[in-house]
């Protein structure tokens, strides 16, 4: 065997290895876009004399799909929006374009200490999810006279 021959063989066996690396990776990225998008619902938090309030945009989030927990001060909205459409990428169907967002998502975020937390409510209605804290009631001060 000539010495061309063998870096001919070489060269011939790393175009493979290459092409198989190629082929995993192109692999990947198709599972990594038949996979939910993950994304963020915009958030306004805003306060009142009694209040705090925090609605969250979240259409095509059902009730069942969402969960609001408050543990100390940090309030975390999490849930769940499929996607849209009656086709997913796992069947027949071809998409050409999905800009919707889907998938899981969760926020949190850190709220004062005087928030009571017993009588929060939230309410979802036309996609918005309204989440309000009553504030604690300030302890009122009182002007001592001095004798």
């Amino acid at each position: 065997m000539k010495k061309q021959d063998t870096i001919k063989d070489l060269l011939s066996i790393k175009e493979r290895v290459d092409r198989l690396f190629e082929d995993i990776m192109n692999e990947d990225k198709e599972e990594a876009s038949r996979s939910s998008v993950s994304w963020s619902p915009r958030v306004d938090i805003y306060e009142t004399e009694d209040f705090f309030v925090v609605n969250a945009e979240v259409p095509g989030v059902s009730q069942d799909d969402l969960s609001i927990q408050l543990n100390g001060n940090i309030l975390t909205i999490s849930g769940y929006r499929p996607l849209y459409s009656e086709i997913t990428p796992e069947d027949d169907g071809t998409f050409h374009r999905i800009e919707c967002s889907y998938g899981k998502f969760k926020r949190s975020f850190s709220l004062p200490e005087t928030i009571e937390r017993d009588r929060t409510k939230a309410l979802l209605k036309d996609g918005v999810l309204q989440i309000k804290i009553p504030k604690k009631k300030a302890v009122l001060s009182k002007q001592i006279t001095i004798e």
